[in-house]
């Protein structure tokens, strides 16, 4: 199951693909946010929760400003 997801994320173009360290999540970063919704328009299914959401920032100058 978790080798599928992993599978059907890198072919809908995520790269990199992972689990999380407990396995509860299935992980895909895209290049773009519309190839990302286009995967989870695919992947969706009942048992299945699908999330879109943007990655935080590492520069330091966005960081310094979070509060």
């Amino acid at each position: 199951a978790i080798a599928d997801l992993r599978a059907a994320l890198l072919r809908a173009g995520a790269r990199p693909a992972f689990m999380t360290g407990s396995g509860s999540a299935v992980v895909g970063l895209f290049a773009a946010r519309p190839a990302a919704v286009r995967a989870a328009r695919a992947l969706r299914a009942p048992a299945l929760k699908v999330l879109v959401a943007p990655l935080a920032s590492f520069r330091p100058e966005v960081r310094a400003a979070a509060p």
